[in-house]
């Protein structure tokens, strides 16, 4: 529901931003330490890399860390028993990367360009009766396009995923 929501407001210009130096480092590792218990249940274990112990952007942190959880989520729910995660984050000179990575179902190939939409599922996860509306992946990526960054996506099915978001250290307008 709270998705839906958040997906209402996006298409109707109500999502707003609210940006401001955000460690995100810290941000990632607030998510992670909030799926520890996630993943331990289904004994996958999560790893994070990163390139500096402070990596800081002007982001909105809410909105941010509500696409850092999607990934993360998905990244566990989708994953084999006995799976890995790994989330490496650094910064270019202009840009803060993080790459979200999982030894999981995969997506099949003809259905990648669908990944982003609305209400998509694929096919793999549907048969597996894993949980879920289609919606946190479109979520994720107005979010990242709402801070001018980009997301992208490459995935093999049954060898897992690897999701990658761009981000502008600053915003355009500041």
């Amino acid at each position: 529901v709270y998705d839906l929501l958040n997906i209402i407001r996006i298409e109707e210009g109500r999502f707003g931003f609210q940006f401001a130096k955000t460690d995100m480092v810290q941000l990632m590792a607030g998510a992670i330490k909030g799926y520890r218990e996630a993943a331990e249940k289904m004994k996958v274990k999560i790893s994070l890399k990163k390139s500096h112990p402070h990596i800081f952007a002007n982001v909105d942190g809410g909105k941010i860390r509500l696409a850092i959880d999607n990934l993360i989520d998905n990244a566990i729910r989708y994953n084999h028993e006995g799976g890995k995660v790994a989330i490496n984050i650094f910064k270019t000179s202009s840009d803060v990367v993080f790459t979200v990575q999982d030894t999981g179902f995969g997506i099949p190939a003809g259905q990648l360009n669908k990944v982003f939409t609305k209400f998509f599922r694929c096919d793999n996860v549907i048969k597996m009766q894993v949980s879920g509306f289609g919606l946190g992946l479109y979520l994720v990526k107005n979010i990242v396009e709402g801070h001018g960054g980009r997301i992208e996506l490459q995935s093999v099915e049954n060898k897992g995923s690897i999701f990658t978001v761009i981000l502008p250290q600053k915003q355009k307008n500041q």
